[in-house]
C-alpha cells in the first residue's frame, strides 16, 4: 500500500478542526503545548474507514456504510481489527512523521473490567462506549516547530480529506461559556468523605498503599463540545491534549500524562503522581514547586506508583530490560506542578498488540497500588 505526503497550505490545526466539525468521526490529537520536548506533532482527520465500538462485550463495527455487531471480548476485537491492517511505512525522507494512517480513539476506564475480574459496582448513567476506535487512511500533521502541515496517506484518503478541508479559513472568535446549570458533583459532600473514610480503612489493613478517588462534575452550557475544547486548550494548553467524536460522544482531554509509547522494540510510560497549583506570584509558584518536590508523602506515592508502571511493563518485557532513567522530575503546566516519571523497557518478541493492552491498562496513576485490589475497592 502506497503513502504520499503532499503539503497543506492552511493556517493552523484548530483552523481544519473547526472546519472539520461537522464531518463524521472528528478526531484531533493536539499537542496544545509547543516548546517542550513532548509536544511537537498535532494529528486531525476525519471519516474514518471502520469505526469499532464496545459496550460491555456487545461489539459494532460499521465499515462502507454497513454495520455488524457481535458478542466478543472488546480487547482482543480492537488487537485483532489492528493488526489485521498491513503495516505501512513512512515515505522515503519522511521517516520523522508521527503518523502515515493507522488506528485513533478512546479507551474508557471500564474497559479494564474486560482485562482483570473486578465487581460490578458501576452504573452507566452516561451511555458511553468502554471502546470507540476508527482506522484513519489519511490525516493532516501539523508541525509545531516549522509551523506548518502536510497531508498524509493513501493517495485516495489524501484526496478525499483535501476535500473536506477546501474552505478551511479563519476561526470564529472563542465563545464565553456560561453555566446554565449549577457544577453538580456524582457525590455528596458526605458520601464523598464516606469513600475517603472506607478508603483509608483499606490502607490501615494492609489490603492497598493508595487509591485514586475520583469523582464526576456536571453542568449545562449553551456551546459545542468543540467550542468548550478551544477554551480547554487555551487555558490549560498539554503535550497530549485531544478533542474526539466518536462512540456518539465527544471527548475532551487536556493531558501531560502519556500511558504507552511503543514500537516493536521499544516501551515507554510516563506515570504522573504529585500535584500542586501554580501560585499567584512568582515567589508563590517557586513556594508551591519546591514544597512538591520535598514532600515525603508526595514522593512515596509517586514511588509506588513507579514500581507499579514498572511491574506492568515488565510483563511483556524482555527480562532485565525495565528501566526508570527519570525519576520524580518537576514538570509545570499553565495550572498545575507535577511529579512525572519515565519507565522504560525492552518489548519482548511476543508480546503482541492485546498482550500489550492488557499489561498496562488501565494505568497506574488513575487507580491506584496495588492496581487489581485498588479496581476491586
Amino acid at each position: 500500500m502506497s503513502v504520499i505526503v503532499e503539503p497543506w497550505a492552511g493556517a493552523s490545526p484548530e483552523a481544519a478542526a473547526w472546519h472539520l466539525r461537522a464531518v463524521p468521526g472528528l478526531v484531533w490529537l493536539d499537542s496544545s503545548l509547543q516548546g517542550g520536548r513532548l509536544g511537537r506533532w498535532s494529528i486531525v482527520a476525519c471519516a474514518p474507514r471502520w469505526t469499532l465500538t464496545a459496550r460491555g462485550r456487545r461489539l459494532t463495527r460499521v465499515e462502507a456504510g454497513s454495520a455488524g455487531a457481535w458478542d466478543g471480548d472488546p480487547v482482543a476485537a480492537l488487537a485483532s481489527a489492528i493488526e489485521a491492517e498491513p503495516v505501512v511505512a513512512a515515505p522515503e525522507g519522511h521517516a520523522d512523521l508521527p503518523f502515515v494512517g493507522g488506528a485513533i480513539g478512546y479507551l474508557g476506564f471500564e474497559l479494564g473490567r474486560h482485562i482483570e475480574r473486578l465487581p460490578a459496582t458501576t452504573v452507566d448513567d452516561i451511555g458511553a462506549a468502554d471502546l470507540a476506535v476508527g482506522w484513519y487512511d489519511a490525516a493532516l500533521l501539523w508541525d509545531g516547530e516549522a509551523d506548518r502541515g502536510v497531508l498524509v496517506g493513501t493517495p485516495e484518503a489524501v484526496q478525499e480529506l483535501r476535500a473536506h478541508l477546501d474552505g478551511a479559513g479563519s476561526l470564529p472568535p472563542r465563545r464565553e461559556l456560561v453555566a446554565r446549570t449549577p457544577l453538580r458533583s456524582n457525590f455528596t459532600r458526605a458520601g464523598y468523605l464516606e469513600a475517603v473514610r472506607r478508603a483509608l480503612a483499606y490502607i490501615a489493613a494492609g489490603d492497598i498503599y493508595q487509591v485514586n478517588l475520583s469523582q464526576r462534575f456536571s453542568v449545562r452550557v449553551h456551546a459545542s463540545g468543540l467550542d468548550l475544547y478551544r477554551r480547554l486548550r487555551q487555558i490549560s494548553p498539554a503535550p497530549f491534549a485531544a478533542y474526539l467524536a466518536l462512540g456518539g460522544v465527544e471527548v475532551l482531554s487536556s493531558s501531560p500524562e502519556r500511558l504507552l509509547l511503543a514500537d516493536s522494540e521499544r516501551m515507554e510510560t510516563r506515570p504522573i503522581k504529585g500535584t500542586r497549583p501554580r501560585g499567584a506570584t512568582p515567589e508563590a509558584d517557586a513556594c508551591l514547586a519546591s514544597e512538591l518536590q520535598a514532600s515525603v508523602k508526595d514522593h512515596a506515592e509517586h514511588v509506588m506508583i513507579v514500581d507499579l508502571e514498572r511491574n506492568d511493563l515488565g510483563r511483556v518485557a524482555e527480562t532485565g530490560t525495565v528501566e526508570v532513567p527519570e525519576l520524580a522530575a518537576l514538570e509545570t503546566y499553565a495550572q498545575v506542578h507535577h511529579l512525572t516519571s519515565t519507565v522504560t523497557a525492552q518489548r519482548r518478541a511476543d508480546a503482541n498488540l492485546e498482550a500489550v493492552l492488557r499489561a498496562i491498562f488501565p494505568g497506574g496513576s488513575v487507580t491506584g497500588a496495588p492496581k487489581i485490589r485498588a479496581l476491586q475497592i
